[in-house]
């Protein structure tokens, strides 16, 4: 039997547990009551157009047979045989009380049946699907382990390519770390000091070259 057909059957077993419990609840207030009460509330109760009728006729003589008392008196025949048919009528009424109350006792008793071979299919279903379970727990647990070793496979194969691709890889850093940059304490330009001192050394290199050149004595042209 299928998990869907299970289901199936245990909503089938919680709905006749229910419709169970309805109709015995509905039949033992029913018959807690009191002929007369039962015979004012079963029309309301169980939809019977037989009832319906027989009580609406029960109605119509015994107002008729008042009226008739007034005119007649309680020996005439018209009396008698309004006597006589309300007897009738009373006793038709009671058969069909009783009638229904064995239809609803019926109908009760088919509920509680139902009930009892559904709930004998879930239990033979659930004790299969035990017995199941018990068969090819070997093979589910074998399973389990074999996914499992597929799994610490392709783990251990992302592994070893991941230590394929840092062998292949420069040992030595692409990038040079230098020393961290700092502004120097002075600026670089204009350097104001070195300027003034080369221009002072290029003064004097021009007053000596000056000098050299004046005070060289002049050759002589006779010899």
């Amino acid at each position: 039997m299928s998990a869907g057909t299970l289901r199936k059957l245990e909503a089938l077993r919680i709905e006749s547990r229910a419709e169970l419990v309805k109709q015995s609840t509905l039949l033992d207030k029913l018959k807690s009551l009191k002929y007369e009460e039962l015979v004012q509330v079963l029309p309301t109760t169980v939809s019977d157009t037989l009832l319906s009728s027989l009580l609406e006729q029960m109605a119509v003589a015994g107002q008729s047979l008042v009226v008739r008392q007034k005119e007649y008196g309680p020996g005439h025949a018209e009396i008698i045989k309004l006597k006589s048919q309300i007897e009738d009528l009373q006793d038709r009424i009671t058969k069909r009380v009783a009638g229904i109350l064995t239809s609803l006792e019926a109908r009760a008793a088919a509920v509680e049946t139902n009930l009892v071979l559904l709930q004998a299919e879930v239990d033979k279903a659930t004790a299969n699907d035990l017995d199941n379970a018990r068969r090819w727990r070997p093979y589910f647990d074998k399973k389990r382990e074999l996914e499992e070793l597929q799994r610490f496979r392709q783990i251990l194969t992302m592994k070893i390519a991941s230590e394929k691709v840092d062998s292949s890889l420069p040992k030595s850093a692409l990038v040079e770390i230098m020393d961290a940059a700092a502004p120097p304490l002075r600026p670089a330009a204009p350097n104001r000091p070195r300027a003034t001192a080369l221009i002072v050394l290029g003064v004097l290199l021009d007053l000596a070259g000056w000098l050299l050149v004046r005070w060289r004595p002049m050759p002589n042209p006779l010899g």
